[in-house]
């Protein structure tokens, strides 16, 4: 529940702002489980008035939220939309073709020095 809100928000997970939201909805529908699965969408709006969070608790249910999966101690991530998931995509193949920047200067220096001798 808290990934969620976090993400909803733009927060961390346990800023007083995720926290908040997240004890008001507890206040009122009493437990996570409940929010997560039956809360229909007028009451979630109504207690939340947010209409992010509220369409993210419903694609949740569905199984609808894309998650770019994490690698080597590196966490997964939520994505919000195709936009979000292009630009993550564009910037792991920036950094990909960083972390190449130096192997490939090695290969030309290689060359250079092949040409030599």
């Amino acid at each position: 529940m808290h990934e969620i809100l976090s993400l909803g928000l733009g927060k961390g997970m346990n800023t007083k702002t995720v926290w908040a939201v997240y004890n008001k909805l507890i206040e009122n529908f009493e437990n996570e489980f409940n929010i997560l699965l039956n809360i229909n969408e007028q009451e979630l709006i109504r207690v939340l008035d947010n209409k992010l969070l509220v369409d993210l608790i419903l694609k949740n249910r569905q199984g609808k939220i894309k998650v770019k999966p994490g690698y080597d101690g590196v966490y997964g991530k939520a994505l919000l939309g195709e936009s979000s998931e292009k630009s993550s995509e564009k910037s792991s193949e920036e950094k990909i073709k960083e972390q190449n920047k130096p192997v490939e200067k090695q290969n030309n220096l290689i060359e250079k020095q092949s040409k030599l001798f």
